[in-house]
């Protein structure tokens, strides 16, 4: 999957979102895309969901199970 995937278009749209947000960008810029392990840290509403979403494909896309925990039932939620 790379940001030319019409995967990743269609997750945004499916989200309502019309382009990635620069956080979301850069985690792609620094290897999202291609496995890379990064450690996220911004503030509410920046896009951290999408970052996760996206990366838990590309582990699936490689036979990997994923495991996804939210501290809050919220976020959980969405």
């Amino acid at each position: 999957m790379t940001m030319e995937d019409p995967r990743i278009n269609n997750l945004l749209d499916l989200l309502g979102h019309s382009s990635l947000y620069p956080p979301q960008q850069q985690a792609v810029s620094h290897g999202l895309l291609e496995g890379k392990n990064l450690l996220v840290t911004t503030p509410t509403a920046s896009g951290k969901t999408l970052i996760a979403i996206m990366a838990a494909i590309k582990a699936i896309e490689k036979g990997m199970k994923v495991f996804y925990l939210t501290p809050l039932r919220a976020l959980a939620m969405e």
